[in-house]
């Protein structure tokens, strides 16, 4: 039940480990794209293999999906075939959606590429797909058909059932180091939890500075992104929102919006800003927005938009928020921008109910004391809160790339994580798995070395006597973390 984006679950059996292995290079019968290897010929006649594959929900994750790839300019007339799953593709098994075909929108002089766009709808809640992307190409009249290898994907459960979702942030770094931290960290995270229902990333995935245009610098390191994860994202949703790389610039913002396919679901007003999107998604309502909003009058419509979506469909229900400039974070906790964050949606935050708000931007892991009343609620220091009376918890799950940032500790920061003396070291990245159950929010924080690096509950409703066996993890040591300069490009 989705009201812009949410998940289907990720079905148990899914071959990760050959999905991740996979090539996101086009089999092309003609160009290479830029800033990418050569292509090979296909390995067999008709093969697609997919560039920047990836999807959400459309207006409802319990019957739709919307799949976006992209190609070389000679691909055309997009599809996708479905089946039920496990079952073979044969035409008395296969339906067949058709999609969209549209320039990529590119700075002048990159490779031109083609984005592909199918919505597959009439989805039945809590099952099971297989499906495969299809594009044709014309040479000198000859018409060729291709199709991708078989991909995996579950639909929404009609009824609230528990779910997990995984949670990234900050996968920038230099063109080299996408595979070495990105690509560890992605597959890491999905082998452990290959039943996630979606993912959300707060932002800057990639390294240039909010460019004016998508130039060759920018696409390589887009490629870079994508290739690391391979078919990581052909499963579970990847429901991103945009950082100040990212930027707010016409030709990037397009550019995002060609590759991911976030859009207002039903339900959620959109109030001029696509960039904003909310979903339902079991017991728990999402809302993802852009923090690069943050003029007065842009936060204004931000608060007007949260507090329709949260009247809404928000009912009853856990409320998450994602964003990228984290307004209880550290080293950018002084930042005109972010203090505009903070002065204008939080208490609007606390006004709609949010238990746990999922932010980016400071490189690091750590979470905040409890907020309540536009204060660090520091009585509360253990891993058992409730929302009602203790407040909101801020949380960066810290980097999923090569950056990482000094730890300058704040008076509302709760806990946070030194991998030096906690066993880890500094090449680790973190990721958080996020379970929804009911009104409980149960955390545990990971980094790559499979290590559990902090794990907490928040009890959205219910008060701590109320709580039940299992709510209160056990303590988790977390010590201060200091700068990891080498990792960090110059």
């Amino acid at each position: 039940m989705l009201h812009n984006l949410g998940g289907g679950k990720r079905p148990i059996g899914l071959l990760l480990s050959v999905l991740l292995a996979s090539s996101l290079l086009i089999s092309s019968p003609a160009t290479a794209l830029t800033g990418q290897t050569a292509p090979a010929a296909p390995s067999a006649a008709g093969v697609l293999q997919p560039l920047y594959l990836n999807n959400g929900f459309g207006r409802d994750a319990e019957t739709q999906r919307v799949f976006s790839w992209e190609t070389t300019t000679d691909y055309s007339n997009a599809t996708v075939d479905i089946v039920a799953g496990g079952m073979p593709f044969k035409p008395e098994n296969i339906r067949t959606f058709t999609g969209t075909t549209a320039k990529v929108p590119l700075a002048a002089g990159v490779t031109a590429r083609n984005e592909q766009h199918v919505t597959v709808t009439g989805l039945e809640p809590g099952q099971s797909y297989d499906y495969r992307l299809g594009d044709t190409t014309t040479s000198a009249g000859s018409v060729s058909r291709y199709y991708s290898a078989t991909y995996h994907f579950t639909t929404e459960p009609s009824a609230a059932e528990p779910f997990t979702f995984i949670h990234f942030a900050d996968s920038q770094g230099d063109t080299s180091s996408y595979t070495k931290y990105w690509g560890n960290t992605v597959s890491k995270a999905l082998t452990k939890l290959p039943d996630a229902a979606f993912i959300i990333d707060t932002g800057d995935m990639t390294d240039p500075h909010a460019p004016a245009q998508i130039d060759a610098t920018a696409i390589a390191h887009w490629d870079a992104f994508f290739n690391a994860v391979g078919a990581g994202f052909s499963g579970p949703a990847f429901l991103p929102v945009l950082g100040n790389h990212e930027g707010s610039a016409a030709s990037p913002v397009s550019f995002y919006q060609s590759v991911f396919p976030v859009g207002s679901q039903e339900g959620c007003p959109v109030s001029g800003y696509p960039l904003n999107y909310a979903y339902t998604y079991g017991n728990a309502l999402f809302l993802e927005l852009n923090s690069n909003y943050t003029s007065g009058a842009d936060l204004t419509k931000q608060i007007a938009w949260i507090r329709s979506v949260a009247a809404g469909v928000g009912a009853g229900k856990v409320i998450i928020a994602a964003f990228h400039k984290g307004p209880y974070g550290e080293l950018h906790s002084g930042d005109a921008d972010v203090a505009a964050i903070k002065n204008s949606l939080v208490p609007v935050l606390e006004e709609v109910g949010v238990s746990l708000v999922l932010q980016g931007h400071d490189h690091q892991y750590y979470r905040s004391f409890p907020i309540k009343g536009g204060k660090p609620n520091t009585s509360v220091a253990g891993n058992l809160i409730c929302t009602a009376t203790d407040g909101a918890v801020f949380m960066c799950t810290g980097t999923s790339g090569q950056k990482t940032h000094a730890m300058y500790k704040k008076a509302w920061i709760s806990k946070y994580w030194d991998p030096t003396t906690q066993g880890g070291n500094a090449t680790q990245d973190t990721y958080s798995a996020i379970t929804v159950d009911g009104d409980r929010i149960s955390v545990n924080v990971y980094n790559t070395g499979d290590q559990l690096v902090d794990s907490y509950t928040i009890l959205a409703s219910a008060n701590k006597n109320g709580a039940r066996a299992g709510d209160i993890p056990g303590e988790v040591v977390i010590g201060p973390r200091p700068s990891i300069a080498a990792r960090n490009p110059a």
